[in-house]
């Protein structure tokens, strides 16, 4: 028998109730569909929640004509911590629309042989499957590379270990002489079947989302391997169509889009709002190399940070970002870097204007108006990309954006 508890209430206690956005100013639902669930890294049909921390599904049921999911979910930021149980139903467990939170507690806490038969194939969301016929190989290993670039590289092989009789690193035995591998691809997450459903795993990999970063091949190791059968398909997003983002006041070409957090537009301006301890972006469709970069960042909340990003990879694996923090600096960082700070009271609420003159590799920060910069640098981890806007561990608004 499977019994399924969704709730329990003790007399004298008050019922754990469904949350709504607005119970949650730091939990960044979208209000308006610019650029929604449309990250570089975003399932375009898997399940995830808008924003914040999930794991573990709980309690799935099927009531009415209606599929529900429930899941851990933090919608206070990107860890696991006050655990709530986030909610979403389906009519076909395909398409999903996030609901409010369901229970809350009640105290929080090779941007085959020679040949390649996949040649010229791109995407970020596809299914591949292939076919082989081992009787006769002499491959150690063959399978599919996926997000493959025209250097070479690739951002995750599906190998079969001929002599191990293994698929993705779990046993899998060749069927009447032959495996078959099915590769479910959705930007961020990739799904494996060997044999029709004898082996299954799932895996969260870290695609790269640059243009130049999504083709497939498929290649055999130390030998050949005769390829039976191959199809690719395309899988279009299950989510509503997003619509394009602009920055009003900006000279900055768009299309915008939010990377992270939640985006909301000024006569003259962007407001976003990242989770605590995140990062929100909201990426240009400009790119520059040499430039001056500046605008009105006010950052809205003690312990907030507003910035100007640039020179920024289309996934935000590279950027440069200059801040100003309300915990007293101008900050100027690229991920996993800090490359300097000039200490100075910033106070929540108010507007401080940021110049950014980068010039090769050296990158000066100017700041309040000041004729000399603040922070002087060289540096070379990157040397182009886009303009953007970012927001650190709150809301923060950013006006007149402007580059020459």
């Amino acid at each position: 028998m499977f019994v399924v508890t969704l709730s329990l209430l003790v007399p004298g206690m008050p019922p754990a109730l469904a949350g709504d956005p607005a119970d949650y100013p730091e939990y960044p639902y979208p209000t308006s569909d610019e650029g929604a669930y449309d990250e570089p890294h975003r399932g375009q049909f898997h399940f995830s929640p808008r924003s914040g921390w999930m794991n573990d599904p709980n309690a799935p049921l099927y009531y009415k004509g209606t599929y529900h999911l429930f899941f851990q979910h933090n919608p206070h930021g990107l860890g696991w911590d006050t655990m709530h149980w986030g909610h979403a139903a389906s009519p076909d467990l395909v398409h999903w629309t996030q609901r409010p939170v369901a229970l809350e507690p009640v105290q929080a806490r090779r941007t085959i042989s020679a040949s390649t038969p996949l040649a010229g194939v791109a995407g970020d969301t596809y299914e591949v499957i292939a076919e082989f016929d081992v009787a006769g190989a002499t491959a150690s290993e063959f399978g599919l590379l996926l997000h493959t670039r025209a250097d070479g590289g690739y951002d995750r092989k599906v190998a079969y270990d001929r002599a191990g009789q293994t698929l993705y690193g779990a046993p899998l035995a060749p069927e009447r002489g032959r495996v078959r591998m099915r590769v479910l691809v959705d930007r961020g997450q990739l799904e494996i079947f060997g044999n029709d459903g004898r082996l299954f795993y799932s895996d969260n990999v870290d695609f790269s989302a640059a243009p130049g970063s999504r083709g497939v091949a498929v290649y055999a190791a130390g030998g050949r391997v005769k390829l039976v059968s191959l199809k690719y398909h395309d899988l279009v997003r299950t989510w509503p169509p997003s619509t394009s983002g602009t920055n009003p006041g900006s000279n900055i070409a768009g299309p915008w889009r939010p990377v992270g957090g939640a985006w909301t537009s000024l006569a003259d301006g962007k407001t976003g709002t990242a989770l605590s301890g995140g990062n929100a972006f909201y990426l240009s469709g400009r790119t520059g190399t040499d430039f001056t970069y500046e605008g009105d960042l006010r950052p809205d909340r003690p312990g907030a940070a507003a910035a100007l990003t640039f020179r920024a990879g289309v996934d935000l694996a590279t950027h440069y970002t200059a801040n100003v923090d309300t915990v007293g600096f101008v900050r100027l960082w690229w991920p996993g870097a800090v490359l300097a700070d000039f200490r100075t009271a910033i106070t929540p609420g108010t507007s401080y204007h940021l110049k950014v003159v980068a010039n090769g590799p050296r990158i000066r920060v100017y700041f309040g108006g000041g004729a000399e910069p603040v922070i002087d640098v060289t540096d070379t981890a990157t040397g182009g990309g886009y303009f953007g806007l970012n927001v650190w561990n709150g809301t923060g608004t950013i006006r007149a954006a402007t580059v020459t």
